[in-house]
């Protein structure tokens, strides 16, 4: 299912300027790698890439106001950042460019949705790539269920099992939760237009999603305290 460990790093391999989408899984160390790559967009400017800025709610890293407008979320606040500020500011760049939002997870099952985003006409010159860390989905719902609890909004766990056998994922509120890491991927690579890489959070190359995301990418970023990946 995950794409070839040995592959060329995404930005390297790139033939045009590359706008790479990661879009989680959630409790997969998708806050400490947004929160590294907004401590060093200058550095990676210097590389050639831009962090996009368009769409960072207030006291976020990720770009999660462009899923949220994507998946008409009651959270999406136009004063944050649109699709059309974000892909104005990528073409104003003209280089590659990466957006970063676990919320993408909600519609990865049904990739027709990122079409005002990757069918922009600003960002027509550009190739669009999706990165995607799928975790084991016993450890996946262990970590997902203890969070929704603590945050009081989880419902009864013989419930939430039972959605998952039956339809793959699991529905709360405006989230979908994709655990039928199958069927995703196969959608993926049917509807999603741009490459699909598909990593294996139990097997991350470094130990850490950042040090997976530099070799993934081929940037160079520092180490970042990871302590909040569980």
């Amino acid at each position: 299912m995950f794409g070839p460990r040995r592959a060329a790093p995404l930005f390297t391999a790139a033939r045009r300027p590359l706008l790479l989408l990661h879009a989680g899984l959630h409790k997969t160390g998708t806050t400490a790698l947004q929160e590294a790559l907004a401590v060093q967009q200058q550095a990676l400017l210097g590389q050639g890439v831009l962090f996009v800025r368009a769409g960072r709610p207030v006291s976020a890293a990720g770009q999660h106001n462009l899923a949220w407008q994507l998946m008409r979320d009651r959270r999406y606040h136009s004063a944050w950042g649109t699709i059309d500020e974000a892909a104005r500011e990528i073409a104003a760049h003209g280089g590659h460019a990466i957006i970063s939002a676990e919320d993408f997870e909600t519609f990865l099952d049904r990739p027709e949705i990122f079409a005002p985003l990757t069918r922009h006409p600003a960002l027509a010159g550009h190739e669009i790539a999706l990165l995607v860390y799928l975790r084991e989905p016993c450890a996946y719902l262990r970590s997902l269920y203890l969070e929704l609890t603590q945050a009081g909004i989880a419902e009864e766990a013989r419930l939430v099992i039972a959605q998952i056998l039956a339809a793959g994922h699991f529905d709360l509120r405006e989230w979908r939760f994709q655990f039928d890491y199958a069927r995703l991927a196969a959608r993926l690579r049917r509807g999603f237009p741009g490459r699909v890489v598909l990593r294996d959070y139990q097997a991350l190359v470094g130990g850490s999603s950042l040090a997976d995301f530099r070799h993934v990418t081929g940037l160079r970023l520092d180490e970042f305290d990871d302590k909040r990946l569980n």
